[in-house]
């Protein structure tokens, strides 16, 4: 059963954490680990914010294996990844990088209101009843980059 939420937020870095924990909240009740999906959040959230500079859309979709995280937001411009990692001191720049790791995949399409970000990431179920993992879920949630 495909589930689906959305919520709209104001162009504020405060509702960067708002979407943050609405993100946890939604895929806990879903019995998903909320980790990777609330960096992620933050991390398109934040360029919204930054690069955006509109009322930003958070749309959260769950197929039974994988949950899709979409931000849009009313700029146009396409996000273009860092080439190479930001200098040791700079203080933003890793954002996409960091959903590049968490993400099997990513990527971004222009919409007639702007644009979407999208990230796909790999569902991994809490072990019912624990608030954890299953088995042996653990190191391979954490461990790095789910390529596709």
């Amino acid at each position: 059963m495909r589930k689906v939420v959305a919520r709209e937020y104001a162009p504020q870095a405060t509702e960067v954490r708002s979407a943050r924990r609405w993100t946890a909240e939604v895929v806990r009740r879903w019995d998903l680990q909320a980790e990777d999906a609330t960096w992620v959040v933050g991390e398109l959230a934040s360029n919204a914010v930054l690069h955006g500079r509109s009322r930003f859309r958070v749309v959260l979709t769950y197929d039974g294996r994988t949950l899709l995280v979409e931000v849009a937001d009313a700029n146009p411009r396409l996000p273009a990844p860092a080439l190479v990692p930001p200098l040791a001191g700079a203080l933003s720049g890793r954002g996409l990088l960091v959903v590049d790791r968490l993400a099997g995949r990513w990527g971004a399409r222009p919409v007639p209101d702007g644009k979407i970000v999208w990230a796909e990431l790999p569902a991994v179920a809490l072990r019912p009843g624990t608030g954890g993992p299953p088995p042996g879920v653990a190191e391979a949630a954490t461990g790095g980059s789910a390529r596709a």
